[in-house]
């Protein structure tokens, strides 16, 4: 079974976790509402489906490594309080949803970071608005107009959904 956490709404951090031999993330800490960070070290996961849905007190998930993520789905809703998201450098090749207003500047920053820029056909889709000023600014500063369509600098396979 891949719940590990599933509905463990005493838990508040999950820290120090040997994730290494999970090769899905699906539904792992699925409803764990009282949990506000999360650190993902060392692992192949292959699925983050439905992984952080309905932690709605969760501010903080780091480190994330999407190398291998074919799906996504779902992965963070009703987590609108996350403020800070980490991903490794250039490990995001599939189309991802970002839900989450409350995101610091260097949170978004890190997001567009983690992009592949090899990827082609893809798709970021972000809030209609961010909460903080400096988080809208980094948004800005990424983006381009081409063919009517908002591109993600330096990023040519990426597109960006507001």
């Amino acid at each position: 079974q891949n719940y590990a956490f599933y509905k463990n709404e005493a838990i508040k951090e999950i820290i120090d976790f040997d994730f290494s031999e999970r090769e899905t993330f699906s539904n792992q800490f699925n409803g764990c509402a009282g949990v506000e960070r999360i650190v993902i070290e060392n692992h192949i996961a292959t699925s983050y489906a439905r992984a952080f849905t309905g932690c709605s007190s969760l501010k903080s998930v780091k480190t994330l490594d999407f190398t291998y993520v074919s799906n996504a789905s779902g992965w963070l809703s009703s987590c609108d309080a996350v403020e800070e998201i980490l991903f490794e450098t250039e490990t995001i090749s599939i189309s991802l949803s970002v839900p989450c207003p409350k995101l610091t500047a260097k949170s978004v920053q890190n997001i567009f970071d983690g992009l592949s820029s090899t990827a082609t056909g893809k798709t970021l889709t972000l809030p209609p608005a961010f909460e903080k000023d400096d988080a809208e600014a980094v948004v800005t500063a990424n983006i381009e107009e081409v063919d009517g369509l908002k591109r993600i600098k330096g990023k040519e396979g990426w597109s960006l959904v507001r």
